[in-house]
């Protein structure tokens, strides 16, 4: 930077005094413009020297700017591949898991449906040997009342025939009592 050119302030003082300051007003003001300003002003030169370096700050803030610009736009490009390619291979994991669930499912449901099969088989041949038991049951029970009744029939038989006799010895009995009775 360009050394400040020293403020005159007895210049300024004049220059307030022609302007309708006292002399005492016009130095007051110049002593406390001085002090405010450290007896220093920016020449035309310091103004564009820090005009110069404010744009050689731009263009390195530009440069920085373009630089981050291009690191993010590649990270942004980095992690979108590095997404899809997790979401990809997070797909191809479900769906393999859902190939495998599906291959195990039917495993499970082949297994049932032979365990179901053979059941329902077990329980056909208990079920037959149970009908076969029944329907013995029932031809034994029907032989067993079969030989009651022909055994019922038969001691009817011969209580009928024990009734006919008696019957026949009452009749008799009777025929003789009235016969006595009435006499010939």
């Amino acid at each position: 930077m360009v050394p400040a050119v020293a403020f005159d302030t007895l210049r300024f003082s004049e220059t307030l005094v022609t302007g309708g300051f006292t002399p005492l007003q016009a130095k007051a003001i110049a002593q406390a413009f001085t002090d405010a300003t450290g007896q220093e002003l920016a020449t035309k030169n310091d103004i564009a020297a820090v005009k110069n370096d404010i744009t050689a700050i731009r263009a390195e803030f530009k440069v920085e700017i373009a630089r981050l610009e291009t690191v993010i736009k590649a990270d942004g490009q980095r992690l979108e591949a590095a997404t899809k390619s997790d979401i990809a291979a997070l797909g191809n994991e479900f769906k393999a898991n859902i190939t495998a669930l599906r291959v195990e499912f039917k495993a499970d449901i082949a297994r049932l449906e032979v365990s179901t099969k053979n059941e329902i088989a077990a329980l056909r041949g208990e079920s037959k040997a149970d009908i076969a038991q029944l329907e013995n049951s029932i031809t034994a029970l029907r032989s067993e009342s079969k030989a009651d009744i022909a055994q019922l029939e038969a001691g009817m038989k011969a209580m009928e025939l024990r009734l006919v006799i008696k019957l026949g010895a009452m009749l008799t009995a009777l025929i003789a009592l009235t016969g006595s009775v009435v006499g010939p």
